[in-house]
């Protein structure tokens, strides 16, 4: 267990030697976290992007996670405290799932749930164990959870506190969970009536009289207190009621075969569950209007008729696996193979229910079915190590296995030591961190504007910068406001814009932020380059675009492969407009140009645009700039 534990502990090591923040939706989250018992106290969790294709503002059901968080926002701040709480929250469910597994099936049990914890860290990565972006912070959860309910399965009445506790932490954080839940939820309470047999009234009431159910409706009032405060005395139409008027979902869904086919990948093709299958299998995607109406395309996955086939292969092996262990008498192998096939079948059900909307499908909705996969075939390999002892009796087998489960261990666990992020949810614009340390600084000038309005509408989808500045406002005891009504669903509404905000901040990337010429002042700007770095490359920008102006570009406005915006800014080129020809420089178009065989002139010319045209434009990029609006406000810092 220390050892599956080590990448969690260097991770949060790593996270604080290096000055680490949350960027993103991470940020976003965590400034929720340490909202928790103020007068912004969150009552639901954070606002969904299934809103989008519902045509309804929804939020996810509670703010459980950021409740359990909030300790470690308040005892370490803005930037390390997620990285501890993420990571001590990872670790007790690995710990409690290794504990539920010794209480379970001992060491035989155990071991395997050893293995799946080491390799759901591997697979993740040393920044996903210290992410709080739900599509992340739930893996471990889950895996607990599904632990949680093998015991259930095997009639250990211990488990239900823990189980209600678990499950109402992912329900109300994620909803993209809620129909495999329901899937494997069902499963278990079917399989112990058909076990058991129908109950009587005599022994219904005992049950519920019993200290675990006791403990469960505890468990039960306490998770849900806050959703349905928030449902009955909340501004406008409570949030649980939406989420059930809405349960239908949009109009697009996934369909069936789009889930056989992403199912199939995960499930039954190379590299299945493991960091590589993590970081490519599942790919963004959106729906595409047929005659037939939307259809969701999803790139990259296998054949459907190939991922049925082998999906039903695997099903076929799981059945036989759960049939060995009933026939052998162990029940909680029998568990392990009966709720992974469950979660097989439940897997393909729940992802062809999901919806799709104007954003596209995104892989965080369906990371759980890694975990899902992960179980399947460590079930699979517990079996036949089981059926291994069984057929020879002899310890060579057994001490062979747990060998094997022990190295597999030490040796994911020393993999997932060395940092690796994965390109996925904030860690993919794990980049945009230097520029903004640059900034954090500067927004102590504003303490005597706050309220301050922060301005949305000029925002880009997923950008990493606004939500981690609104936590660095937070940290430094700047109040902010914001206009956005779903932005609000997420923040609360007592950060609504009244109108009397002194000033407003706005951000700017790429050229707007370099070339700001608008209203107000900058209040900072910053890059991903140091001072020094900034220097030589920009001067390198503006020596090649003073070249650049000597190109014939009168060739872009003939190409049929390039578009309107691209022929009026030729013809501001070829007219000699300084500005232009420094932004089509800048930015790449110039090279994009190039690449489409529309430019013409020195050819030295147009391979130094090529050659030195990618850094200037990852510089460019990086580059971002905060603006202080009206001129008064300016005039208040001296600026």
């Amino acid at each position: 267990m220390a050892v599956a534990l080590l990448p969690f502990v260097t991770a949060v090591v790593r996270a604080i030697a290096t000055d680490w923040f949350p960027i993103g939706d991470s940020a976003q989250l965590y400034l929720r976290a340490g909202d928790v018992l103020t007068r912004h106290h969150p009552w639901l969790g954070s606002w969904s992007s299934i809103s989008i294709s519902l045509g309804v503002d929804v939020n996810n059901p509670g703010p459980l996670h950021a409740d359990l968080v909030a300790p470690f926002a308040r005892l370490f701040g803005p930037n390390a405290g997620q990285a501890i709480g993420i990571a001590t929250i990872n670790a007790a469910c690995v710990v409690g799932a290794v504990l539920a597994a010794r209480r379970l099936g001992g060491w035989a049990f155990e071991r395997w749930v050893l293995v799946a914890a080491a390799a759901l860290g591997w697979t993740l990565g040393s920044e996903l164990l210290i992410d709080m972006f739900q599509g992340h912070a739930l893996l471990f959860p889950f895996l607990l959870l599904l632990v949680l309910l093998v015991g259930a399965l095997t009639g250990g009445p211990w488990v239900w506190p823990w189980i209600f506790a678990v499950g109402s932490l992912i329900v109300q954080t994620h909803v993209s969970y809620t129909y495999i839940l329901a899937v494997l939820g069902m499963t278990v309470l079917v399989a112990l009536v058909i076990e058991r047999g129908r109950p009587g009234r005599a022994e219904i009431v005992a049950a519920l009289r019993s200290r675990p159910a006791l403990w469960s409706f505890a468990v039960v009032a306490v998770a849900w207190v806050q959703p349905v405060v928030e449902q009955l005395f909340g501004e406008g139409e409570g949030n649980l009621s939406r989420l059930v008027r809405n349960a239908s979902g949009g109009e697009v869904t996934v369909g069936m075969r789009n889930a056989v086919r992403l199912a199939g990948a995960v499930f039954t093709v190379p590299p299945w569950w493991t960091r590589p299958g993590f970081a490519d299998t599942i790919q963004p995607s959106g729906a595409v209007d047929t005659g037939d109406g939307a259809v969701v395309v999803m790139p990259g996955l296998p054949d459907g008729v190939l991922a049925a086939v082998l999906m039903v292969l695997l099903a076929g092996v799981l059945c036989w696996c759960w049939w060995w262990a009933r026939r052998h008498g162990a029940r909680t192998l029998a568990a392990a193979c009966l709720l992974s096939l469950v979660g097989l079948v439940g897997s393909v059900l729940a992802v062809s229910r999901l919806t799709v909307g104007v954003v596209g499908f995104a892989p965080h909705h369906v990371r759980w079915m890694f975990v899902v996969a992960l179980c399947c075939h460590l079930t699979v390999v517990a079996t036949l190590v089981a059926a291994a002892v069984d057929r020879w009796r002899t310890q060579p087998v057994e001490r062979i296995a747990t060998a094997a489960a022990v190295v597999a261990v030490i040796g994911l666990s020393a993999a997932n030591v060395p940092f690796y992020a994965h390109a996925h949810g904030p860690t993919a614009d794990i980049d945009t961190m230097p520029a903004m340390r640059r900034l954090f600084d500067d927004l102590d000038e504003l303490r005597d504007l706050a309220p301050v309005l922060y301005r949305t509408d000029n925002l880009r989808i997923y950008e990493p910068y606004s939500s981690a500045i609104q936590l660095q406002l937070q940290a430094r005891g700047i109040e902010f406001r914001v206009d956005h009504e779903s932005l609000l669903r997420h923040l609360g509404t007592s950060r609504r814009a009244d109108g009397t905000e002194p000033a407003t901040l706005a951000q700017f990337e790429g050229w707007q932020a370099l070339e700001y010429d608008e209203p107000g002042c900058v209040l900072s700007r910053a890059s991903a380059v140091d001072e020094a770095g900034r220097a030589d490359i920009q001067a390198a920008a503006e020596a090649l675009a003073g070249r650049a102006a000597e190109l014939d570009v009168s060739g872009v406005t003939s190409s049929a492969t390039l578009d309107e915006i691209d022929r009026e800014l030729a013809i501001r080129f070829q007219e000699g407009d300084v500005d232009v020809i420094r932004e089509v420089t800048y930015d790449g178009r110039l090279r994009w140009w190039i690449d489409h065989g529309a430019v013409a002139g020195d050819r030295a010319v147009i391979d130094a645009v090529t050659e030195q045209g990618p850094a200037i434009t990852a510089w460019l990029v990086s580059v971002v700039a905060l603006v202080v609006t009206p001129d008064d406000a300016c005039a208040s810092i001296g600026r």
